[in-house]
């Protein structure tokens, strides 16, 4: 029996719990344990200046493809999910594979291959009700915050995305637009303020 989803306090992930942690900064999680308000959420989350797209991220258990937007204050992903029809939301996790992360790396340039010459639509993450990056984040189980306090080092590797930040671990967002349209992306964002020490 999986884990429950919850979202972490600290690094404003959701994650399935390993011995009562979370898996991304290992900060303990308490099922009892409120989640921020929507006040605190506002204010770590910043507002949205720019939509990087639809992009895939590497995860074995949580929803991979998705919507990249860029805030004041990180970048937010929002998983791709569909309403049950009882209720909540429903998602097909990445593929686990005995390959491992290399078949599911295949998986993924094939996907963004077939995306790119039409052959499937690409797949983005719909905001749920409400209008706000902190309505967003409670409400869509799977979603993630990166913050710009956090990120150390932001390079793009032809449409892959790769952020190393401190103290966690690296994350690299395979955008399923032309490398072209990611920089292109990344170059109305470098005119935020917030976003130039990062950029460069």
């Amino acid at each position: 029996m999986s884990e429950p989803l919850l979202l972490c306090r600290v690094c404003l992930a959701w994650c399935e719990p390993i011995l009562d942690m979370c898996t991304t900064c290992a900060s303990v999680l308490e099922v009892s344990e409120p989640d921020p308000s929507r006040e605190q959420l506002t204010t770590r989350l910043g507002t949205v200046v720019h939509s990087l797209g639809a992009v895939d991220v590497f995860r074995t258990s949580l929803p991979s493809s998705g919507r990249l937007l860029a805030t004041t204050t990180g970048l937010l992903f929002l998983p791709a999910l569909q309403e049950h029809p009882r209720g909540g939301w429903m998602a097909q996790p990445a593929p686990r594979t005995p390959l491992g992360l290399w078949s599911h790396h295949l998986l993924q340039q094939l996907r963004h291959w077939l995306h790119r010459n039409g052959s499937v639509p690409p797949v983005e993450g719909a905001p749920p009700h409400g209008s706000e990056p902190a309505d967003w984040l409670l409400d869509l189980p799977g979603a993630l915050f990166v913050e710009l306090t956090s990120i150390q080092k932001l390079t793009v590797r032809k449409e892959t995305l790769r952020i190393e930040r401190q103290p966690w671990r690296t994350l690299s967002f395979i955008s399923l637009a032309d490398r072209s349209e990611l920089v292109r992306a990344l170059g109305e964002l470098h005119r935020h303020g917030t976003w130039r020490d990062v950029l460069g």
